[in-house]
């Protein structure tokens, strides 16, 4: 269960950097 919390964990700063990207893009 710990792997996975971490995995999701770096999913979900994966997803927020992509939308901070697609932000500034604009």
């Amino acid at each position: 269960m710990k792997i996975n919390s971490k995995k999701h964990k770096i999913v979900m700063f994966l997803n927020t950097d992509i939308e901070k990207r697609i932000l500034s893009s604009y």
